[in-house]
């Protein structure tokens, strides 16, 4: 879903947190700010706000600068290619996303969701090969349950629909029944999310319509990739777009953004090149290699695939890599 629910579900999961982390540099920012505003209204002490007020500037100029060097990265491009341009939508139906696609179609029909309509035509090309085929289904982040009920009639008969919000009042979207289920918890707690996956997985589409923030992103797909999701399974995060957004930083709260997690696992998919050479994975000589050191992660990455928005990781247990010279 869009990052308005995605903004509301984060405040909502601050609201309830009662200490900050100090590992995390937005929420050290947060609390230094709440710290400076304190110290002003209890102490009146100019001086010490001035130097919590330094303190927040230090890190939110930290956080512009690695924004600024990504976008110096677009200068390997051409300078055709980066020629500004205009870009026109039409703001009135029919929408092709949603006519000609059938995860759109039946989405139109349902009230209470709201969706990029970008995202149709992915679901069809990513999903489609679990329809009628009885999937176990997870998805992070609830709202109203219109993507629950979207689920249920897209993948057919059969299809188990689990979806965990960290909002109590997302549990009226429960309904048995219809083998829909809503379990509530936070996205990062791994321990509820194992438990969720001890009771209704593993699952074959695990999808992160949460929070959208970066830390819980990436929290969620650290808890649930390797356990929680079926060999020949699709890990599908949305919103990346809350990575970019010039006007807050609330869901850049970890080190790096979801966006640059995700494209590292490019890099650990490619890591077993790093430690050995060509020689070493060639089957027609003798000092080819048979065994190889690797990341866990990477004997099971498929495919890491991009689109504006989400990312689609496919779980397929791997073969190392081979060449071969006839």
């Amino acid at each position: 879903m869009a990052c308005r629910r995605g903004a509301r579900s984060a405040a909502g999961l601050r609201s309830t947190t009662s200490r900050w982390n100090a590992c995390d540099p937005m929420s050290e920012l947060r609390h230094s700010v709440r710290h400076a505003t304190r110290a002003r209204r209890d102490s009146h002490d100019k001086s010490a706000l001035g130097v919590w007020h330094a303190s927040c500037m230090v890190q939110i100029s930290t956080y512009r600068e690695s924004t600024m060097a990504l976008k110096s990265s677009y200068n390997m491009l051409s300078p055709d290619m980066l020629r500004k341009t205009t870009w026109k939508g039409s703001k009135t139906p029919p929408f092709e996303n949603i006519e000609n696609t059938t995860s759109g179609k039946m989405w139109s029909s349902i009230p209470g969701g709201h969706k990029w309509l970008g995202y149709f035509p992915v679901y069809d090309r990513e999903f489609s090969r679990f329809r009628g085929k009885r999937p176990r289904v997870l998805e992070i982040g609830v709202y109203r349950g219109a993507s629950l009920r979207l689920w249920s009639r897209f993948f057919g008969v059969g299809a188990r629909i689990v979806g965990v919000d960290v909002n109590p009042q997302c549990s009226k979207s429960d309904n048995p029944g219809s083998n829909i289920h809503v379990e509530i918890g936070d996205q990062r707690d791994a321990a509820f999310l194992q438990s969720i996956v001890e009771k209704y997985g593993p699952f074959d589409l695990i999808i992160d319509d949460g929070s959208h923030v970066a830390s819980h992103q990436i929290a969620s797909f650290n808890a649930l990739f390797m356990t929680g999701l079926k060999n020949n399974g699709i890990y599908f995060v949305e919103d990346f777009e809350c990575m970019y957004w010039s006007n807050t930083d609330d869901y850049r709260d970890a080190p790096v953004t979801s966006t640059d997690f995700f494209k590292m696992l490019i890099d650990v998919q490619n890591s077993v090149f790093e430690d050995y050479t060509y020689q070493d994975f060639q089957v027609h000589r003798p000092t080819g290699l048979t065994e190889y050191s690797v990341f866990d992660i990477a004997k099971s990455l498929s495919n890491i695939k991009f689109a504006r928005g989400v990312v689609v990781i496919e779980k397929m247990e791997q073969e190392p890599p081979r060449v071969l010279h006839l």
